[in-house]
């Protein structure tokens, strides 16, 4: 196989600095992103953003940027050169929070910090705002409004108003339950929390979902796929939720069959899965019997899995009868080991230290009687002066 590359080398590429300073490593970071990039007109605008976010986050509120290509485009050279005016320093920043009335100021400047838009509130105040009204969206707060104002500059401060609007908090005003319940109405209503009159929060749903749908698996329901649909009156400032079940056929556990065991008894290899019959076949506890398996010591591989048992194909119960396949590899009967030690020693000075060479050997017997029981001996031959 012969590997044949054409490399065409393009013009050379210079990155030049004119006017202020700027910090140090984002010469080397633009460098790197000239590097990735494919077209000349989203390169000019993502070096701009990159200094500017640099110069903002020191407190250069005011910084102005551009950048050019200055190389005429057939050249052997290819240059970008970016302008920066660093501006004053402004070393007292602060955003101004009016309207807000649910979550105090405190609140909101640690949930900017902890999502990471501090600079892009000075930087890209439309992003910023976008992204505190999906905030206050995830907490029920559907119609919030979030507006950012020009900054206030004062001297060594900055100030950056952002006026709030919260909106009514939307509530449930109802929760359908479609599909079969695994006890009654009740229970699965209790699992899913949502209830009629609670504030309703998007960012609780999907856990709330799951919940339902964990306790349906633990029931044998291992093909169940739960589903929420929400229907949204803004002028009500109200939340209808339907919680759609899919359940499938509940899976009963009829017996376990056991491969691969020449050795481990049988009782041995039942009291590790503690796998009971005519119960619903629930995949974590099938899960846990493989590791109570492995944790006998014995076994090299188990692989446990659960095999549907054939019908007639007219069978429209609403249980499916399962078989627990339990796949063994045992480790062999036998290990021994040998190996060499040397033993140094510091005496008193006039003695020196002394270096003592042992063998040691290590046999060990697994599963003795096939009860998953260990037993062994270990020696050490040691020469001496």
């Amino acid at each position: 196989v012969a590997l044949v590359y054409d490399i065409e080398r393009d013009a050379q590429t210079t990155l030049t600095i004119a006017g202020d300073p700027l910090p140090g490593g984002l010469i080397e970071d633009m460098k790197r992103e000239w590097s990735q990039s494919v077209f000349d007109g989203f390169l000019l605008d993502d070096l701009q953003t990159m200094v500017r976010r640099a110069l903002v986050a020191q407190g250069r509120l005011q910084a102005q940027v551009s950048a050019a290509v200055t190389s005429p485009p057939e050249g052997d050279i290819k240059e970008i050169a970016v302008q920066v005016t660093q501006g004053p320093l402004f070393d007292t920043r602060r955003m101004a929070f009016s309207g807000n009335e649910r979550i105090p100021a405190e609140a909101l400047e640690a949930i900017v910090r902890a999502r990471g838009l501090v600079v892009t509130a000075w930087l890209n105040p439309a992003e910023f705002e976008v992204a505190l009204e999906q905030y206050y969206r995830s907490i029920g707060s559907l119609a919030a409004d979030v507006t950012v104002h020009g900054p206030v500059f004062t001297g060594g401060s900055a100030t950056l108003p952002v006026t709030i609007d919260e909106g009514p908090r939307f509530r449930i005003a109802n929760v359908d339950i479609l599909g079969p319940p695994l006890a009654s109405e009740v229970d699965v209503r209790g699992t899913f929390g949502m209830t009629t009159g609670a504030p309703y929060e998007p960012s609780a749903v999907e856990p709330a979902r799951r919940e339902v749908e964990l306790a349906y698996l633990q029931q044998g329901y291992n093909d169940v796929r739960v589903s929420v649909t929400t229907l949204v009156d803004a002028e009500r400032a109200q939340v209808d939720m339907s919680l759609t079940v899919a359940a499938g056929r509940q899976q009963m556990l009829t017996g376990v069959d056991v491969s691969g065991a020449e050795v481990t008894a049988r009782t041995t290899i039942d009291r590790a899965l503690d796998l009971e019959t005519g119960q619903p076949a629930n995949l974590t506890d099938y899960y846990r019997a493989q590791k109570r398996l492995y944790d006998t010591g014995v076994f090299q591989s188990v692989d446990v899995t659960i095999e549907p048992v054939v019908h007639d194909s007219t069978d429209e119960s609403s249980t499916q009868p399962v078989r627990a396949s339990v796949s063994l590899v045992e480790l062999p009967r036998y290990r021994f080991r040998y190996g060499v030690r040397l033993s140094d020693t510091m005496g008193p000075i006039d003695a020196g230290r002394e270096v003592r060479p042992a063998l040691v050997v290590d046999l060990l017997r697994r599963n003795l009687f096939g009860r998953a029981v260990s037993t062994g001996m270990a020696g050490q031959l040691e020469a001496h002066r």
